[in-house]
């Protein structure tokens, strides 16, 4: 139902067959059917599918990223970008958070959430060149 709803949000209209990567995935019937379902499901947001919101979203979520590590590199901290989040070390975890909220504020109007991830890093390599 996922991919199914993801799907929905990068069509122009309704969907006319079940997708590709979704169908074997979905029981048997009509595609009506699950998009019908997905919309009762997501009432507040239903009149949003069907009308390529989904490239509307994903450009808008680039303009935030891109503004982001722009902002990142000013300050001085390297960011590495994947997907939604960014990769910062454990030092600039701060100024990224706060970075991240202002950022958000700023595109959207809405205070956001940021939900860190520690990961530990594995010991450097030493490398020389000869």
């Amino acid at each position: 139902m996922k991919k199914l709803f993801s799907a929905m949000q990068f069509v122009d209209g309704d969907l006319s067959r079940k997708p590709r990567n979704v169908a074997k995935l979905l029981p048997r019937g009509p595609i009506k059917t699950f998009t019908a379902a997905i919309r009762a499901h997501h009432k507040p947001i239903a009149h949003l599918l069907n009308g390529l919101i989904g490239h509307k979203v994903s450009f808008r979520e680039s303009q935030v990223m891109v503004d982001l590590l722009l902002r990142l590199q000013r300050l001085g901290v390297v960011a590495l970008p994947i997907h939604d989040a960014v990769v910062v070390a454990k030092a600039d975890e701060q100024v990224t958070r706060t970075t991240m909220l202002q950022v958000f504020h700023d595109h959207m109007g809405l205070e956001g959430v940021v939900e860190v991830e520690s990961v530990r890093a594995p010991q450097p390599v030493e490398m020389a060149y000869s």
